[in-house]
């Protein structure tokens, strides 16, 4: 148990210094501790705002009893996403593994003491979800205040559930990664099955819900959440019952993969001969180009890259197909509200900043460098080549989806052809701005000696304040969609914020060619 309790602590501080934004500076600790703080309080905020509509609607319907129940499947089902992309690089690192398996433990507790970072990424996400429910809850008659004493218990429970989903999907992908040559592209299609199965269970999810079907909350899927909300009641059988819908699948599954483990590691770490080399006819390529498609090849070849990253633009072109195909239900929708084309070019243009925000690969990808920087840093490349190359990878992969969707959308939701124009316009120009701006975060909070693509996509605080500095860009736009009068058939407000993010996205290069590069060099 010593021993045990030795490799928790070991995988906690691992975890912290993980998250640590750059070495044992004090300042840029109390920096990350804010950052901490700040992504709790945007999950207090969305928890808090759909708790308390939620209770009012269903305390209108004598269904209070619902909330927690709805609540804390939703958080269990975005836990389990976002635990997705981390599960396999946080169970699966092969960073000091031979240290690891050579140690006097079992691999189930090898493995348990890995996951105890997924675990507590989870129970730090759910805890603070659920605070707001409690109160939504306790508010609207549902139960007392003595129930925030069973709270803590039960989100201790709950917080193992999409753990279950996050381990057995990374223990299949680590898996075929291991066994399987082209793993990058086989881990991409299994990670867009899992987010397509993830988005047609939410849909369905939905519908369901609002249709409050009781056949629905009496399936055996529901029994997880039902028991929680009767937890919060004070009932220990249903606290028993919890336990052991959330504890034992948890461990069944960690001892499924300490069966396996020690094979993935070491097949994970090794390095396969080929023996099918051909003579070819080798082409050239400028530097530019050569860095680009480097760039490339790293963005497809890491899949928890790809998909955070790229995940909002799969949504831009989800969201594009379904406006075409729900026309005109969407214009009826449109004009039972009384909305007016210009309140829906601030829509369109709300959803377009967001996802833009969601899409910056820059904002890590001088962390991703990791150990190798020192390559690029002796090659000869200049400071703008090397930085163009990132910002350039960003936009060829951005401006596609945004000539073609951003257009489409406009149609269906019947814009005039000028505000579809000034909006592609003003959407291209955040573009410009965003892309150097993940490099200038990025600059400021490197992440070079993680010990995995995860930590650095998922954990590292460059990603956290350009995903914020992100959303800030957009207070602008909404700043000059209230001040400016409609002018130019509502445009004016879309022509200057195009103005504004292009100014901001050249100052922010001249800061990369000059403070920038000196920057690099410090690295």
């Amino acid at each position: 148990m010593r021993k045990f309790g030795a490799l928790l602590k070991v995988s906690f501080w691992g975890m912290l210094y993980a998250m640590n934004l750059a070495g044992g500076n004090r300042k840029r600790r109390i920096s990350g501790a804010g950052v901490l703080a700040l992504a709790g309080g945007l999950m207090l905020m969305l928890s808090a705002t759909y708790s308390f509509s939620f209770s009012t609607m269903l305390a209108q319907q004598g269904m209070v009893d619902m909330l927690p129940v709805l609540m804390s499947l939703l958080a269990v089902i975005l836990c389990a996403a976002f635990s997705l992309f981390g599960a396999q690089g946080i169970l699966f690192s092969t960073r000091d593994m031979d240290l690891a398996l050579s140690w006097p433990v079992s691999p189930l507790q090898l493995v348990l003491s890995r996951v105890l970072a997924l675990y507590l990424e989870n129970l730090f996400l759910l805890g603070v979800w659920m605070l707001p429910v409690w109160l939504a809850w306790m508010l609207q008659g549902g139960c007392t205040p003595a129930a925030f004493i069973a709270l803590p218990i039960s989100v201790l429970l709950l917080a193992f559930l999409p753990c279950v989903l996050a381990m057995a999907a990374g223990f299949v992908l680590a898996l075929i990664s291991a066994r399987f040559s082209h793993k990058a592209l086989i881990n991409n299609l299994l990670y867009l099955l899992l987010l397509a199965g993830v988005f047609a269970g939410s849909f369905s999810l939905q519908g369901q819900m609002l249709q409050m079907q009781s056949a629905f909350f009496a399936s055996w899927p529901m029994r997880p959440f039902l028991w929680f909300t009767e937890a919060l009641k004070l009932q220990d059988a249903s606290l028993a019952a919890l336990a052991a819908a959330c504890v034992l699948p948890f461990l069944l599954v960690a001892w499924l993969i300490s069966r396996q483990y020690a094979a993935i590691l070491t097949l994970l770490a090794s390095h396969r001969a080929r023996f099918d080399y051909r003579l070819t006819r080798q082409h050239s390529s400028g530097h530019m180009r050569a860095l680009i498609g480097r760039e490339f090849r790293r963005y497809f070849g890491i899949s928890i890259y790809l998909f955070n990253t790229g995940i909002g633009l799969l949504l831009l072109a989800i969201g594009a197909v379904a406006a075409v195909l729900q026309k005109d239900q969407l214009q009826l929708l449109m004009v039972q509200l009384g909305s007016e084309s210009m309140p829906m070019t601030a829509v369109l243009a709300l959803t377009v900043g967001f996802i833009l925000a969601m899409t910056q690969p820059t904002s890590c990808s001088i962390s991703l460098e990791g150990e190798q920087l020192w390559i690029l840093k002796s090659a000869p490349l200049r400071p703008w080549e090397l930085f163009g190359s990132k910002i350039g990878m960003q936009l060829i992969l951005v401006l596609p989806f945004l000539v073609v969707c951003v257009p489409v959308m406009g149609w269906a939701l019947g814009v005039t052809t000028a505000q579809a124009v000034a909006l592609l316009v003003a959407a291209v120009a955040m573009a410009f701005c965003v892309a150097p701006m993940g490099l200038v975060v990025n600059l400021h909070l490197p992440k070079l000696d993680a010990p995995n693509p995860t930590v650095v996509v998922k954990q590292s605080a460059a990603t956290l304040v350009g995903l914020l500095a992100g959303f800030a860009l957009m207070l602008p736009g909404a700043l000059l969609f209230k001040l400016i009068p409609q002018v130019w058939n509502g445009c004016g407000w879309l022509a200057v914020a195009a103005a504004l993010y292009l100014t901001v996205g050249i100052l922010l290069w001249r800061f990369l060619l000059t403070r920038g590069a000196a920057m690099l060099e410090e690295l």
